[in-house]
């Protein structure tokens, strides 16, 4: 079953705002989440003072980075969290290392 909009888009705000809420200081000013329709293999992460970019990642790597869990730490998780791919690029007006933005 295929979510909607707006589950999509609810859920995957959610995960991108808790990746670098270690802190209660630290937040996302802007974040883009779009499906990546490419069938290229791999996924990629580029992070530099105040951006984080994910490039072709499932949601479920996603959430795996955000709370810091192991795939088989989330149970019943629907097929397209773990099949689907995103690009996923947040920006922070604050400049927060790249090591704080992982």
């Amino acid at each position: 079953m295929r979510p909607t909009s707006a589950a999509l888009l609810f859920a995957a705000i959610s995960v991108v705002s808790a990746l670098p809420v270690r802190s209660q200081e630290k937040s996302f000013e802007v974040s883009s989440i779009k499906r990546n329709e490419t069938t290229a293999p791999g996924s990629e992460t580029n992070t530099t003072p105040g951006r984080l970019s994910l490039g072709n990642v499932r949601m479920i790597s996603v959430i795996q980075r955000a709370f810091g869990v192991q795939r088989m730490q989330i149970v019943g998780a629907s097929a397209w969290l773990m099949n689907e791919r995103y690009d996923i690029v947040a920006v922070t007006t604050r400049h927060f290392s790249a090591a704080a933005l992982q």
